[in-house]
């Protein structure tokens, strides 16, 4: 604390004169005039002591307002949490806090608005010559953008300021925190503040302890958190979807979901939601949800193309009181309809072994005249052995090879692990040996055990259960009510009379299993692909499996689900990097955005390094370019399309909000000198000027020396009148 006016504090000298008025007043002999001498027996030594407290009471009360005026007139004033600001220069980094959330309003107006107002307040309390960061909480990395994030001029700043919209990344207040330590770390100023401005959703927090400046304990920064919005608005938003279609074919029933969510207290009823492909309405439903309910909706179509599809499912926003925040009624979504497959087929040449071949060709010849489509959906390419031509293959089959050579097993192993899929069918007189030691060394997937040949004992097993969520056989038969097969279920089995153990591991399921827990298939995931291995080969002299219903539906169905060239929804988020999961691999050279502008990568090395880009996926940082929500397509130097879509993060839609004690015990670290809480536009200055120059006491203390004066009275009068 400091004195403006230090002279005055020689008035303290005047202390001494209600204590020599109570020394004299001591001394001083009162003349009591009484009749009669009993009188004196009611004096009692308790009263005596009371009375002589009461004049030592009377003695401070007296000091103190001689104290407290002189104080008054001295002007003290608490020096502020910044210290004196005339040593030294300021560095102020301005946060403000632009996720859609604040496109909400109050009585005051939209609360971007109220931010926007709050940060030329604050310019109002700084100097030009101040460093001056003004920072939106959707800027992105700037190891990716050359962002401006400090002005020559308030004025530059301010047009900023005016250009500022919502944005659909929400403020991830750790990261802010430890993008402006950077700024505080490499600047020499002593005066250290940060100016957060935002609604404080609780999604804006993360709940791990953090400790924010903790290198800066000799110039501790000064944090002052500005609240805008007084109320949690109404919202309803879509997220949550999913693809329910195990397996997409054009023409064939496709069905997906969303969740619809109410974020508000109130009950919402009759509200339209519409499904979009490639921009025509296909599908329309109206929901009620009732307050915080997660409604689960589900639409069906048939898509009339193969390729990539352009999807989105709306909401349509009938009253603004139900749902004041519309940047999450859109959903994107991209799907792919295989319009071809390159098939490989390794088989023994014999024959009695072109089971899958003449499978594929009659299902071809089915399909061809069933809807219409041409024959050329399968293009069958035949291999005698397994060379670098399987790679031009969308899924490989290999059936009757008894062992393999250590290239063919490498081969092999690349192929799948750049998303390729294989299914196997192994040799009637495979070697177990090889196939444990040379192919299942370079596959981690699964090992052979002995060869049961018992046809006594074999010709008794069923299938025992049938993974019907594998997509391999989701929706191939009408078991919609239950996982597996029971009692009440059963697929054809084959007679089996001899059979391979299968032993998996880790990265592998069984999908059909016999009656004695042994696997008929099993699938594993290698990397970015996928390998299914039989049991049974499909010689006759080991089972009638060819023979059997369920063979067709599982050699076409195998070829959608294992040739990659379709991929299940991946939710990617607008505002943050994303990792995209390609179909093939793709060699990127630019994105096309939803506006049809194309971004090239030619120039921005560190988007194309070798960990940005390998086999299967793409890293994607977050770039000024993809900040809006739409379907974007990576540019391909063949000619390849691949779409994606990037919806809004479904954090942002809950508009829940912490209160003011929970944000102050956010911020509490070694880092940080003091938290100032601002909840009104109206008291940024004052605020700030009391963190900066100090707050003045002088009205304080003349409080005080009044309360004094009128306490002084009212128990001087108490004892005149005892």
């Amino acid at each position: 604390m400091t004195f403006l006016n230090p002279g005055l504090l020689l008035g303290l000298f005047a202390i001494a004169i209600p204590i020599l008025i109570h020394l004299l007043n001591l001394r001083k002999i009162r003349k009591v005039d009484f009749s009669t001498l009993m009188f004196l027996k009611e004096i009692q030594k308790s009263k005596m002591r009371r009375i002589k407290l009461k004049q030592l009471l009377l003695l401070l009360l007296r000091i103190l307002a001689i104290v407290f005026l002189v104080l008054s007139f001295s002007d003290p004033v608490y020096d502020g949490v910044s210290g004196n600001r005339d040593n030294g220069n300021v560095t102020a980094v301005i946060v403000i806090d632009d996720s859609y959330s604040m496109t909400a309003r109050d009585d005051k107006g939209q609360y971007l608005d109220q931010a926007k107002d709050a940060v030329n307040k604050i310019l109002e309390s700084h100097n030009e010559s101040d460093k001056i960061y003004f920072i939106k909480s959707s800027d992105p990395d700037k190891k990716y953008i050359d962002q401006k994030y400090i002005f020559d001029n308030f004025r530059e700043l301010k047009d900023s300021l005016e250009k500022v919209n919502s944005s659909l990344k929400k403020a991830d207040i750790p990261q802010i925190m430890n993008f402006a330590s950077e700024i505080f770390e490499n600047s020499g100023d002593k005066n250290k503040e940060l100016y957060l401005i935002s609604d404080f959703q609780k999604n804006n927090f993360d709940n791990s302890d953090q400790m924010f400046f903790e290198n800066m304990s000799d110039f501790p920064v000064n944090v002052f958190l500005v609240k805008t919005g007084s109320r949690i608005p109404n919202n309803l938003s879509l997220d949550s979807f999913s693809i329910e279609t195990k397996i997409l074919e054009k023409d064939k029933d496709t069905r997906v979901k969303i969740f619809l969510n109410n974020h508000s207290k109130y009950n919402v009823r009759n509200k339209t939601v519409n499904l979009y492909i490639d921009n025509v309405l296909v599908s329309e439903k109206a929901a009620d949800a009732v307050s915080f309910e997660k409604k689960e909706m589900e639409f069906n179509f048939k898509p009339e193309r193969s390729g990539f599809l352009r999807g989105m499912i709306e909401l349509v926003q009938s009253e603004f009181g139900d749902d004041e925040l519309s940047q999450d009624n859109k959903y994107y979504f991209t799907l792919y309809i295989p319009g071809k497959f390159n098939i490989g087929i390794l088989e023994d040449p014999s024959r009695d072994q072109k089971y899958i071949e003449l499978a594929i060709r009659s299902a071809s010849q089915i399909l061809s005249d069933s809807i219409n489509r041409n024959s050329e959906l399968f293009e069958i390419n035949l291999f005698g052995s397994i060379s670098n031509g399987i790679f031009g293959n969308d899924i490989i089959f290999i059936s009757g090879k008894n062992n393999f050579t250590d290239n063919e097993a490498v081969l092999l192993n690349d192929y799948i692990t750049r998303g390729g899929g294989v299914f196997m069918f192994p040799g009637s007189n495979a070697d177990i040996n090889n196939y444990n030691n040379v192919l299942f060394s370079k596959i981690n997937s699964v090992k052979f055990g002995k060869l049961n040949s018992d046809e006594n004992i074999n010709s008794n097993l069923k299938f025992e259960r049938i993974n019907f969520e594998n997509p391999l056989l989701s929706e191939v038969f009408s078991n919609k009510g239950l996982n597996e097969t029971s009692d009440r279920f059963n697929v054809e089995s084959p007679v089996v009379r001899s059979y391979y153990e299968l032993i998996g591991n880790q990265n592998s399921n069984a999908v059909i299993t016999f009656s004695n827990d042994r696997p008929f298939l099993i699938e594993s995931d290698i990397s970015a692909g996928k390998i299914i291995i039989s049991s049974l080969p499909l010689s006759p002299q080991f089972s009638d499996l060819t023979a059997k219903s369920i063979f067709l539906p599982l050699i076409i169905r195998s070829i959608y689900y294992l040739s990659n060239n379709f991929s299940y929804q991946t939710e990617y988020i607008a505002g943050r990097s994303n990792l995209l999961t390609l179909n093939k691999p793709v060699q990127v050279t630019g994105i096309i955005t939803p506006a049809e502008n194309r971004f090239d990568f030619k120039n921005q090395s560190a988007l194309l390094s070798e960990e940005k880009v390998k086999g299967n996926y793409f890293f994607l940082p977050y770039l000024e370019e993809t900040k809006e929500a739409g379907i974007y397509e990576l540019a391909d130097s063949s000619e390849n399309k691949y779409l994606f879509a990037l919806n809004g993060d479904p954090e942002e839609s809950n508009p829940d909000v912490y209160n003011e004690d929970e944000i102050l015990e956010y911020f509490k670290s070694p880092g940080i000198n003091t938290v100032r809480f601002i909840d009104d536009n109206a008291g940024i200055t004052s605020e700030i000027e009391t963190a900066e120059t100090g707050l003045s006491l002088w009205k304080y203390f003349l409080l005080g020396a009044v309360l004094f004066i009128l306490g002084e009275m009212f128990l001087s009068k108490r004892i005149e009148n005892s």
